[in-house]
């Protein structure tokens, strides 16, 4: 059984997951829109996308 806090700290961390697609994904990054196509040639964007994501999540602290 999960306690009030536990299910607190769960909530908080959804919602930074969600944040972190939502830059990823439509508040300017648009890393899905990119034209890769093989996996391996998509890591190194990725990496570089997680970090702007990260920073700029940041910012809007």
């Amino acid at each position: 059984m999960t306690t009030a806090r536990e299910a607190i700290r769960f909530y908080r961390l959804r919602r930074r997951i969600e944040e972190v697609f939502r830059v990823l994904q439509t508040d300017g990054l648009a890393l899905e829109k990119n034209k890769i196509t093989q996996a391996s040639r998509l890591f190194n964007p990725a990496a570089m996308a997680i970090g702007a994501a990260a920073r700029i999540i940041q910012l809007t602290d």
